[in-house]
């Protein structure tokens, strides 16, 4: 029975790497034929290193991030006597293979459950290795992989959580977060960020850069922005006071570069993306012990194959990367001309290059009266076949204040859905019209944002092939400023 079950059990580990090999395939055959990516871009600056006294807060979506992103940082912050507090957005309970392998078990809730607590425990032997104690790390527990979902008006509010397909929940089954039974929606989220803000009253906040691609990653750094924006427009002075770092772990197949164990090397922005200058890039020079002390961390994570996984080990290098995204404004006028709000790099990523006619480059807005156009640039011309979509999240000095709108549409057919004062309720389609030309898609539709309450908004675009992310933005974010 037993040489039976390890069979089963092996079996299934086979069917599931040829099942995300084949997920993934295009973009493997992509990467490794005609996808020639360019070279990083070396670091513009120097990131400030750590001084004592100074409180730090760092933000992850999953176990294993944080010291990916910030081990070199961190084992720097706690030797000169500052003070660090790692959060860990979800208990990062995925994939399969880890269960079967490290579980010995069937995927089940009970062996996700197993797994997530696992993943915990890594992430607090690897924090006690770089000199954190656990009482340091706090785990939110929400659901790994729907953090985008959650960001989303349909599961904004407390009443339309996301369901776990891994462990059948809408509330978080972990004894140990920060809030019990935390509800699987995008404002329990916010909450639970804007609580532990409060509560650490940070100088410095390290989250996810935007143009990461996982689509835990950037929902991570863009609400870590927006309840730092919200606080600071109620009248919170650390929110405005404090410098915000972000890290990049997830960018195409072609980065890091070289993906490998190299710890004499240097870490660098992809070039594309330095290209764009909406990110001032900063190294932060390690040590060769930090850097050895680093890959001692990150074999931590057995549940993520470190020993084996290059994208990991690719990590520990001579420095660390962070970046600082520019904040943008927008005048509180009733007529703004067309401005460019993102911009995307073109053909830098194996989907894009593949379907140009979702390759953004660039997302125009203008304001006229009570209309705007949202006009969405792309490499090609944009055809019937590629969605388009482009949300907006707004707020003010008060949770009333928040609204999250997402615009959808295909050919000239466009929806919407929209969350304003805590009631979700679909767009009239009459009111929003689609026209296409040469290599543009704009959209018109009624200007969202409420004059008298809107402090700050956040901006993203992306495109799809049926139910295939094609490229997507960084979620920029925007302060609203009298002309």
């Amino acid at each position: 029975m037993r040489v039976t079950k390890q069979l089963i059990l092996r079996l299934l580990v086979l069917l599931l790497v040829v099942a995300a090999l084949a997920g993934a395939g295009w973009q493997l055959v992509l990467s490794h034929s005609f996808y020639a990516p360019n070279p990083p871009a070396a670091a513009s600056g120097v990131m400030p290193a750590p001084e004592a006294g100074e409180k730090i807060v760092i933000f992850a979506p999953h176990e294993d991030d944080e010291t990916l992103g910030c081990a070199g940082y961190l084992q720097q912050a706690l030797a000169v006597g500052a003070s660090v507090h790692v959060v860990l957005l979800t208990n990062g309970e995925y994939p399969e293979w880890s269960v079967v392998l490290f579980e010995k078990a069937l995927p089940s809730i009970a062996a996700y459950l197993k797994l997530g607590y696992m993943r915990q425990r890594e992430t607090l032997a690897a924090m006690n290795l770089l000199g954190l104690p656990a009482n340091q790390v706090t785990f939110l527990g929400y659901p790994n992989e729907y953090l985008h979902q959650m960001w989303e008006p349909a599961h904004w509010r407390f009443a339309n959580p996301v369901r776990s397909i891994r462990t059948n929940s809408t509330r978080s089954p972990f004894s140990n977060s920060m809030t019990k039974g935390a509800i699987f929606c995008g404002a329990s989220l916010l909450r639970d960020v804007e609580t532990v803000l409060l509560r650490e009253q940070p100088d410095i906040v390290i989250s996810l850069h935007p143009n990461d691609l996982h689509r835990d990653h950037w929902p991570t750094g863009a609400v870590v922005r927006f309840a730092l924006d919200e606080l600071g427009a109620g009248g919170e002075p650390f929110a405005r006071k404090c410098r915000v770092y972000t890290y990049l772990i997830h960018r195409g197949p072609a980065w890091p570069v070289p993906r490998r164990y190299a710890p004499t090397l240097r870490l660098e922005p992809p070039a594309a993306l330095a290209a764009l200058k909406q990110t001032d890039w900063l190294a932060l020079p390690l040590t060769l012990d930090q850097t050895l002390v680093k890959h001692r961390a990150l074999l931590m994570y057995r549940t993520q194959g470190a020993r084996f996984d290059n994208l990991l080990l690719s990590f520990a290098r001579a420095n660390e990367l962070f970046g600082v995204v520019a904040h943008h404004h927008w005048p509180a006028s009733r007529d703004v001309p067309t401005t460019p709000v993102i911009l995307d790099p073109f053909a830098d990523l194996p989907a894009p290059l593949a379907y140009g006619q979702g390759d953004i480059g660039r997302v125009d807005l203008a304001r006229n009266g009570t209309r705007m156009t949202v006009t969405v640039t792309t490499r090609k011309p944009p055809n019937g076949k590629i969605g388009y979509h482009f949300a907006i999240h707004y707020g003010g000095a008060d949770t009333a204040d928040r609204g999250v709108i997402e615009y959808d549409w295909q050919g000239k057919k466009a929806t919407g859905l929209a969350v304003r004062k805590n009631t979700l309720a679909p767009l009239p389609p009459a009111e929003l019209k689609v026209s296409l030309g040469d290599r543009a898609v704009t959209l018109d539709a009624p200007w969202p944002l409420p004059d008298a309450t809107t402090r700050f908004f956040q901006l993203r675009a992306w495109t799809t092939l049926g139910r295939r992310t094609v490229d997507q933005t960084a979620e920029t974010p925007f302060e609203l400023v009298q002309p």
